[in-house]
């Protein structure tokens, strides 16, 4: 490869900034639309002898340089303490879903789940944006702590095979 560079310099301009060149993917990579998502508030009513109302409140922030909008559908699913897995989908209530870059939007949503909700582990949200890719925000427990991919699959791994479950520390402040 060193010698196809050497016989004609060129060719490293051509490679570097030329029509699909490293450059052109690099700011493509830079430029791609991306969400981030925050949990602010939950609360639960009762809304038949099974079934609870549960309200929640999203704070999600375009972090791509382009306009992006999300789609309506949130995607839940967690575990009980038995191991069983719980799915449910719920809508977004707002109809202005539009994220413009940088700036954070606050979202609503209200849905009708079993009255399992308030004691699923390891709970999963997943957000869609029209374009671009999803964002998955994981969730350890009611505690409502966020933790990262590598954490929540080594304890889900933990709590599937094993049945071991320790309840998340509260973060230094």
């Amino acid at each position: 490869m060193i010698e196809y560079f050497a016989n004609d310099p060129l060719n490293l301009l051509y490679f570097i900034g030329g029509s699909g060149g490293i450059w052109y993917w690099i700011n493509q990579w830079r430029d791609r639309i991306r969400i981030r998502v925050r949990l602010q508030k939950e609360t639960f009513d009762l809304a038949s002898e099974n079934d609870l109302k549960v309200k929640v409140e999203y704070e999600i922030e375009n972090v791509g340089s382009r306009t992006t909008s999300l789609e309506p559908t949130v995607f839940v699913s967690g575990y009980t303490p038995k191991k069983e897995y719980v799915q449910a989908s719920f809508e977004i209530s707002d109809l202005e879903r539009e994220l413009p870059p940088f700036k954070p939007k606050m979202f609503r949503a209200a849905f009708k789940i079993g009255a399992v909700y308030p004691f699923l582990l390891f709970i999963s949200y997943t957000f869609r944006p029209t374009r671009g890719i999803g964002k998955r925000l994981r969730v350890w427990s009611i505690g409502k702590r966020h933790i990262g991919f590598v954490r929540f699959y080594y304890e889900l791994l933990r709590f599937k095979l094993f049945g071991i479950y320790d309840k998340p520390s509260e973060p230094n402040s």
